[in-house]
């Protein structure tokens, strides 16, 4: 028996069905022509994403994976990621926007790091004026012509997903579309 990471009742999981279903319930698709996202800051949605982060609640990351399949995404995908900061990394031992791209992973979409860090800061770690320097480099991989998936969790300035956003479109002329889950 476990108690639920978001609500603390008694669970047989990590997070509890009850919130579960409240988050899938509380995610609203926004979407335009290049970007999409299912929930503004500072809403209920914004503290499952962190409890994900932080707490590694991978039902969490399968209630936001679920939802992005209902998003009507171009076929021959290739889904990539803003990696997460190396203090994150070591502590959890896992990128959870790469887990996320593997949920969405299948026989069209392929999951492709084409974006590494640079530094070992986090985003939270830096002030504004320095939030903007050069923080990401490309991964020179071969793509063909398939659109590109840019996915990240939270944009709270949007430096890191224009970035890397930018990086990508200097250097490939497919399509790309920025997925948040949280903006």
């Amino acid at each position: 028996m476990y108690k639920c990471k978001l609500c603390l009742k008694e669970s047989d999981s990590k997070v509890c069905k009850s919130c579960l279903e409240k988050i899938d319930n509380d995610l609203v698709i926004y979407k335009t022509t290049n970007f999409i996202s299912f929930a503004p800051l500072y809403s209920p949605v914004y503290y499952a994403v962190l409890a994900y982060k932080n707490l590694k609640l991978v039902e969490v990351g399968k209630v936001f994976a679920n939802n992005i399949k209902k998003v009507n995404l171009p076929d021959k995908l290739i889904i990539t990621y803003i990696p997460c900061s190396y203090k994150r990394y070591r502590k959890n031992k896992v990128d959870h926007m790469a887990l996320i791209g593997k949920l969405l992973e299948d026989k069209d979409r392929e999951v492709i790091k084409l974006i590494d860090r640079v530094d070992k800061l986090s985003q939270k770690d830096l002030k504004k004026d320095k939030r903007k320097l050069n923080r990401f480099k490309l991964n020179n991989i071969n793509i063909d012509d398939r659109d590109i998936l840019l996915i990240d969790d939270i944009i709270t300035t949007a430096s890191s997903i224009n970035e890397c956003y930018n990086l990508l479109k200097e250097n490939y002329n497919n399509k790309i579309i920025r997925l948040a889950l949280i903006y």
